[in-house]
Protein backbone atom coordinates (compact mmCIF):
# COMPACT_ATOMS: atom_id res chain seq x y z
CA UNK A 1 0.00 0.00 0.00
CA UNK A 2 1.58 3.57 -0.76
CA UNK A 3 1.87 6.41 1.62
CA UNK A 4 2.16 9.93 1.56
CA UNK A 5 3.24 12.47 3.69
CA UNK A 6 0.20 14.39 5.77
CA UNK A 7 -0.18 16.94 8.47
CA UNK A 8 -2.73 16.96 10.98
CA UNK A 9 -4.56 20.31 10.63
CA UNK A 10 -5.61 19.93 13.96
CA UNK A 11 -2.65 18.76 16.38
CA UNK A 12 0.04 19.04 13.61
CA UNK A 13 1.29 16.14 13.91
CA UNK A 14 2.99 14.89 10.79
CA UNK A 15 1.46 11.66 9.72
CA UNK A 16 1.77 9.12 6.57
CA UNK A 17 -1.20 8.21 4.89
CA UNK A 18 -2.66 6.12 2.43
CA UNK A 19 -3.94 8.35 -0.35
CA UNK A 20 -7.39 6.06 -2.05
CA UNK A 21 -8.45 6.88 1.67
CA UNK A 22 -10.99 9.92 2.63
CA UNK A 23 -11.00 9.62 6.11
CA UNK A 24 -7.91 8.43 8.70
CA UNK A 25 -7.87 8.74 12.32
CA UNK A 26 -4.73 11.19 13.56
CA UNK A 27 -2.32 8.54 15.22
CA UNK A 28 -1.63 11.42 17.71
CA UNK A 29 -4.55 13.23 19.01
CA UNK A 30 -7.19 10.63 17.37
CA UNK A 31 -9.11 13.58 15.71
CA UNK A 32 -10.84 12.39 12.33
CA UNK A 33 -8.78 14.00 9.41
CA UNK A 34 -9.30 14.52 5.67
CA UNK A 35 -6.54 12.50 3.89
CA UNK A 36 -6.53 14.61 0.90
CA UNK A 37 -6.26 18.03 2.78
CA UNK A 38 -4.01 16.47 5.08
CA UNK A 39 -1.84 15.91 1.69
CA UNK A 40 -1.96 18.88 0.02
CA UNK A 41 -1.36 21.29 3.92
CA UNK A 42 1.86 18.72 4.22
CA UNK A 43 2.96 19.79 0.42
CA UNK A 44 2.22 23.66 0.53
CA UNK A 45 4.53 23.70 3.64
CA UNK A 46 7.45 21.71 1.98
CA UNK A 47 6.99 23.76 -1.31
CA UNK A 48 7.76 26.59 1.28
CA UNK A 49 10.24 25.15 2.62
CA UNK A 50 11.90 24.31 -0.34
CA UNK A 51 11.29 28.13 -1.89
CA UNK A 52 13.24 29.27 1.05
CA UNK A 53 16.15 27.13 0.67
CA UNK A 54 15.83 28.02 -3.23
CA UNK A 55 16.10 31.58 -2.23
CA UNK A 56 18.76 31.00 0.39
CA UNK A 57 20.89 29.24 -1.96
CA UNK A 58 20.56 31.80 -4.85
CA UNK A 59 22.01 34.45 -2.73
CA UNK A 60 25.13 32.09 -1.53
CA UNK A 61 25.56 31.89 -5.08
CA UNK A 62 24.73 28.09 -5.12
CA UNK A 63 22.61 28.32 -8.79
CA UNK A 64 22.59 24.94 -9.31
CA UNK A 65 21.32 23.80 -6.06
CA UNK A 66 18.38 26.66 -6.15
CA UNK A 67 17.31 24.99 -9.11
CA UNK A 68 17.24 21.84 -7.08
CA UNK A 69 14.99 23.33 -4.82
CA UNK A 70 13.11 24.97 -7.67
CA UNK A 71 12.35 21.53 -9.52
CA UNK A 72 11.02 19.68 -6.19
CA UNK A 73 8.47 22.80 -6.37
CA UNK A 74 7.60 22.64 -9.94
CA UNK A 75 7.39 19.13 -9.69
CA UNK A 76 4.43 19.40 -7.59
CA UNK A 77 3.10 22.69 -9.15
CA UNK A 78 4.35 23.49 -12.56
CA UNK A 79 2.78 26.65 -12.99
CA UNK A 80 4.64 28.10 -9.70
CA UNK A 81 5.66 31.82 -9.95
CA UNK A 82 8.35 32.31 -7.11
CA UNK A 83 10.16 29.63 -8.49
CA UNK A 84 9.86 29.97 -11.85
CA UNK A 85 11.24 32.95 -11.25
CA UNK A 86 14.15 31.99 -8.90
CA UNK A 87 14.98 29.04 -11.71
CA UNK A 88 15.06 32.01 -14.39
CA UNK A 89 17.34 33.52 -12.22
CA UNK A 90 20.03 30.74 -11.58
CA UNK A 91 20.08 29.65 -14.89
CA UNK A 92 20.89 33.13 -16.52
CA UNK A 93 23.48 33.60 -13.73
CA UNK A 94 24.60 29.67 -15.25
CA UNK A 95 25.31 31.49 -18.57
CA UNK A 96 22.21 29.97 -19.81
CA UNK A 97 20.05 33.50 -21.59
CA UNK A 98 18.20 31.58 -23.39
CA UNK A 99 16.56 29.28 -21.40
CA UNK A 100 16.59 31.97 -18.43
CA UNK A 101 14.17 33.84 -21.20
CA UNK A 102 11.92 31.07 -21.65
CA UNK A 103 11.42 30.98 -17.63
CA UNK A 104 10.52 34.40 -17.40
CA UNK A 105 8.56 34.42 -20.41
CA UNK A 106 6.20 31.65 -18.72
CA UNK A 107 6.04 33.62 -15.49
CA UNK A 108 4.22 36.98 -18.04
CA UNK A 109 1.80 34.29 -19.99
CA UNK A 110 0.85 33.03 -16.06
CA UNK A 111 -0.11 36.53 -15.22
CA UNK A 112 3.12 37.41 -12.63
CA UNK A 113 4.17 40.80 -11.84
CA UNK A 114 6.04 42.20 -14.88
CA UNK A 115 7.40 44.71 -12.09
CA UNK A 116 9.27 41.43 -10.20
CA UNK A 117 10.54 39.81 -14.15
CA UNK A 118 12.23 43.11 -14.97
CA UNK A 119 13.94 43.48 -11.68
CA UNK A 120 14.94 39.68 -12.43
CA UNK A 121 16.24 40.00 -15.79
CA UNK A 122 18.18 43.52 -14.51
CA UNK A 123 20.09 41.14 -12.59
CA UNK A 124 21.09 38.69 -14.80
CA UNK A 125 21.96 42.14 -17.30
CA UNK A 126 23.88 43.34 -14.65
CA UNK A 127 25.87 39.94 -14.41
CA UNK A 128 26.43 39.62 -18.07
CA UNK A 129 27.98 43.24 -18.14
CA UNK A 130 29.91 42.41 -15.37
CA UNK A 131 31.60 39.46 -16.74
CA UNK A 132 31.79 41.10 -20.01
CA UNK A 133 33.69 43.97 -18.97
CA UNK A 134 36.11 41.86 -17.03
CA UNK A 135 36.52 39.73 -20.20
CA UNK A 136 37.32 43.05 -22.26
CA UNK A 137 39.72 43.90 -19.68
CA UNK A 138 41.51 40.71 -19.29
CA UNK A 139 41.95 40.81 -23.36
CA UNK A 140 43.59 44.13 -23.34
CA UNK A 141 45.88 43.35 -20.63
CA UNK A 142 46.80 39.75 -21.86
CA UNK A 143 47.30 41.21 -25.43
CA UNK A 144 49.45 43.95 -23.32
CA UNK A 145 51.17 41.36 -21.91
CA UNK A 146 52.27 39.34 -25.54
CA UNK A 147 53.03 42.68 -26.40
CA UNK A 148 55.64 43.49 -23.96
CA UNK A 149 56.79 39.93 -24.17
CA UNK A 150 58.25 40.64 -27.87
CA UNK A 151 58.39 44.40 -28.81
CA UNK A 152 60.71 44.10 -31.64
CA UNK A 153 58.64 41.43 -33.09
CA UNK A 154 55.34 43.24 -32.60
CA UNK A 155 56.67 46.73 -34.28
CA UNK A 156 59.18 45.56 -36.61
CA UNK A 157 58.69 42.31 -38.13
CA UNK A 158 55.32 41.39 -38.36
CA UNK A 159 56.08 38.16 -40.76
CA UNK A 160 57.61 36.82 -37.90
CA UNK A 161 55.28 37.74 -35.26
CA UNK A 162 52.32 35.73 -37.65
CA UNK A 163 53.99 32.67 -37.20
CA UNK A 164 55.64 32.71 -33.41
CA UNK A 165 52.69 35.20 -31.70
CA UNK A 166 49.54 35.28 -33.95
CA UNK A 167 48.26 32.28 -31.35
CA UNK A 168 48.69 33.73 -27.89
CA UNK A 169 48.17 36.97 -28.92
CA UNK A 170 45.35 36.77 -31.51
CA UNK A 171 43.61 33.96 -29.33
CA UNK A 172 43.80 34.61 -26.19
CA UNK A 173 43.32 38.18 -26.58
CA UNK A 174 40.07 37.58 -29.61
CA UNK A 175 38.29 35.21 -27.79
CA UNK A 176 37.84 37.38 -24.46
CA UNK A 177 36.58 39.66 -27.33
CA UNK A 178 34.39 37.68 -28.82
CA UNK A 179 33.05 36.68 -25.50
CA UNK A 180 32.53 40.02 -23.84
CA UNK A 181 30.93 40.84 -26.91
CA UNK A 182 28.07 37.58 -26.65
CA UNK A 183 27.65 38.85 -22.84
CA UNK A 184 26.83 42.17 -23.94
CA UNK A 185 24.75 41.49 -25.90
CA UNK A 186 22.20 39.01 -24.32
CA UNK A 187 22.60 41.92 -21.02
CA UNK A 188 20.95 44.04 -23.79
CA UNK A 189 18.49 41.42 -24.39
CA UNK A 190 17.29 41.46 -20.31
CA UNK A 191 17.62 44.83 -19.62
CA UNK A 192 14.89 47.22 -19.46
CA UNK A 193 15.25 49.91 -21.84
CA UNK A 194 15.83 52.60 -19.66
CA UNK A 195 19.57 50.92 -19.06
CA UNK A 196 20.62 50.07 -22.43
CA UNK A 197 23.28 53.15 -22.70
CA UNK A 198 26.02 52.01 -20.34
CA UNK A 199 26.62 48.67 -21.86
CA UNK A 200 26.06 49.72 -25.58
CA UNK A 201 29.05 51.95 -24.64
CA UNK A 202 30.67 48.73 -23.44
CA UNK A 203 29.81 46.73 -26.21
CA UNK A 204 30.93 49.69 -28.59
CA UNK A 205 34.37 49.49 -27.02
CA UNK A 206 34.79 45.52 -27.53
CA UNK A 207 34.05 45.95 -30.84
CA UNK A 208 36.62 48.67 -31.34
CA UNK A 209 39.39 46.19 -29.94
CA UNK A 210 38.04 43.86 -32.44
CA UNK A 211 37.91 45.27 -35.46
CA UNK A 212 41.76 45.42 -35.33
CA UNK A 213 42.23 41.74 -35.08
CA UNK A 214 42.50 39.02 -38.26
CA UNK A 215 41.61 36.59 -35.73
CA UNK A 216 38.05 37.67 -35.54
CA UNK A 217 37.45 37.37 -39.15
CA UNK A 218 39.15 33.97 -39.42
CA UNK A 219 36.04 33.01 -36.62
CA UNK A 220 33.40 34.29 -39.32
CA UNK A 221 32.61 37.55 -36.88
CA UNK A 222 32.74 40.56 -38.86
CA UNK A 223 33.15 43.55 -36.05
CA UNK A 224 32.53 46.97 -38.27
CA UNK A 225 29.57 46.10 -39.05
CA UNK A 226 28.04 45.80 -35.96
CA UNK A 227 29.91 48.46 -34.68
CA UNK A 228 28.25 51.11 -36.81
CA UNK A 229 24.62 49.02 -35.99
CA UNK A 230 25.75 49.94 -31.86
CA UNK A 231 27.00 53.61 -32.90
CA UNK A 232 23.94 54.12 -34.27
CA UNK A 233 21.29 52.87 -31.36
CA UNK A 234 23.95 55.18 -29.01
CA UNK A 235 23.35 58.16 -31.19
CA UNK A 236 19.51 57.82 -30.53
CA UNK A 237 20.14 58.82 -27.22
CA UNK A 238 23.14 60.66 -27.02
CA UNK A 239 23.49 62.21 -30.80
CA UNK A 240 26.92 63.30 -29.36
CA UNK A 241 28.56 60.52 -28.40
CA UNK A 242 32.24 59.65 -30.33
CA UNK A 243 34.03 56.54 -29.84
CA UNK A 244 37.44 56.85 -28.90
CA UNK A 245 40.55 55.94 -31.67
CA UNK A 246 42.30 54.12 -29.07
CA UNK A 247 43.38 50.52 -29.08
CA UNK A 248 45.31 48.10 -27.49
CA UNK A 249 46.57 46.91 -30.84
CA UNK A 250 48.03 49.58 -32.14
CA UNK A 251 47.91 48.84 -36.01
CA UNK A 252 47.27 45.89 -37.53
CA UNK A 253 49.81 43.30 -38.89
CA UNK A 254 50.92 44.34 -42.56
CA UNK A 255 48.97 47.17 -43.07
CA UNK A 256 45.38 45.47 -42.21
CA UNK A 257 42.82 48.19 -41.19
CA UNK A 258 44.75 51.16 -42.37
CA UNK A 259 41.66 53.37 -43.34
CA UNK A 260 40.54 53.95 -47.10
CA UNK A 261 40.77 58.02 -47.23
CA UNK A 262 39.81 58.74 -50.88
CA UNK A 263 36.89 55.85 -50.12
CA UNK A 264 36.20 57.44 -46.74
CA UNK A 265 35.57 60.18 -47.85
CA UNK A 266 33.31 59.67 -50.84
CA UNK A 267 30.84 57.80 -48.54
CA UNK A 268 31.62 59.54 -45.47
CA UNK A 269 31.64 56.34 -43.54
CA UNK A 270 34.51 53.60 -42.88
CA UNK A 271 31.92 51.16 -42.99
CA UNK A 272 30.38 51.68 -46.00
CA UNK A 273 29.95 48.20 -48.11
CA UNK A 274 32.25 50.00 -51.24
CA UNK A 275 35.04 50.86 -48.65
CA UNK A 276 35.06 47.22 -47.22
CA UNK A 277 35.16 46.11 -50.32
CA UNK A 278 37.97 48.02 -51.75
CA UNK A 279 39.57 46.86 -48.12
CA UNK A 280 39.67 43.58 -48.90
CA UNK A 281 40.37 43.77 -52.33
CA UNK A 282 43.97 45.54 -50.70
CA UNK A 283 44.52 42.95 -47.73
CA UNK A 284 43.37 39.94 -49.99
CA UNK A 285 44.60 40.71 -53.71
CA UNK A 286 46.96 43.83 -53.84
CA UNK A 287 49.34 43.06 -50.46
CA UNK A 288 50.13 39.69 -52.48
CA UNK A 289 52.03 41.10 -55.21
CA UNK A 290 54.79 43.33 -55.15
CA UNK A 291 52.91 45.44 -57.45
CA UNK A 292 50.70 45.82 -55.13
CA UNK A 293 52.25 46.59 -52.04
CA UNK A 294 54.12 49.30 -54.02
CA UNK A 295 50.89 51.50 -55.48
CA UNK A 296 49.77 50.92 -51.69
CA UNK A 297 52.76 53.08 -50.44
CA UNK A 298 52.03 55.66 -53.09
CA UNK A 299 48.61 55.35 -52.04
CA UNK A 300 48.64 56.13 -48.21
CA UNK A 301 51.90 58.60 -49.45
CA UNK A 302 49.73 61.01 -51.82
CA UNK A 303 45.98 60.19 -50.98
CA UNK A 304 45.36 61.99 -48.10
CA UNK A 305 44.91 65.67 -49.53
CA UNK A 306 43.03 64.31 -52.48
CA UNK A 307 40.38 62.77 -50.12
CA UNK A 308 40.00 66.00 -48.20
CA UNK A 309 39.47 67.90 -51.16
CA UNK A 310 36.57 65.26 -51.96
CA UNK A 311 35.30 65.60 -49.07
CA UNK A 312 34.54 69.58 -49.22
CA UNK A 313 31.20 69.14 -51.34
CA UNK A 314 28.77 66.69 -52.01
CA UNK A 315 29.22 66.90 -55.63
CA UNK A 316 32.98 65.22 -55.59
CA UNK A 317 31.64 62.94 -53.60
CA UNK A 318 29.43 62.06 -56.12
CA UNK A 319 32.00 61.70 -59.07
CA UNK A 320 33.99 59.55 -56.48
CA UNK A 321 31.42 57.21 -55.70
CA UNK A 322 30.36 56.67 -58.93
CA UNK A 323 34.05 56.27 -59.98
CA UNK A 324 34.32 53.69 -56.73
CA UNK A 325 31.44 51.75 -58.13
CA UNK A 326 32.94 51.49 -61.51
CA UNK A 327 36.40 50.02 -60.57
CA UNK A 328 35.00 47.38 -58.71
CA UNK A 329 33.00 46.50 -61.31
CA UNK A 330 36.06 46.32 -63.04
CA UNK A 331 38.34 44.10 -61.00
CA UNK A 332 35.33 41.86 -60.65
CA UNK A 333 35.21 41.39 -64.45
CA UNK A 334 39.10 41.14 -64.87
CA UNK A 335 40.75 40.88 -61.75
CA UNK A 336 39.30 38.03 -59.89
CA UNK A 337 37.96 34.61 -60.73
CA UNK A 338 34.72 33.87 -61.29
CA UNK A 339 33.69 32.08 -58.34
CA UNK A 340 35.47 34.60 -56.28
CA UNK A 341 32.68 36.59 -54.49
CA UNK A 342 34.89 38.42 -51.93
CA UNK A 343 34.20 41.89 -53.64
CA UNK A 344 30.74 42.06 -54.54
CA UNK A 345 28.57 44.70 -53.76
CA UNK A 346 26.32 43.87 -51.16
CA UNK A 347 22.62 44.07 -52.34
Amino acid sequence: MEFKPAKCPNCGGELQVPPEKKIVKCMYCGSDIVVQKAIDEMAEENMASQMDLANTAIKSGNFKEAIEFCNKVLERDSRHIQALIIKGLAVGFLDKPKESLNYFIKVIKLGGDPQLVEEAQNMIASDYNNKGKKLLLRGRNSYKRLEQEAPSTFEEDPDRLRIKYRKDAEETAGNDFLNANDYFKYALVFISDDNKLPILKNRCEVLKEMKNFKYIKWKGFDPEEELEEVLNMIHKEEPDYEIGEGTVRKKAFSGEWMPCFIATAAYNNPFASEVNILRRYRDCYLKKKKLGRWLIGKYYKYSSPLANWISKTERRRLAMRLIIVSFIKFINKYLVTKDENEFKIDS
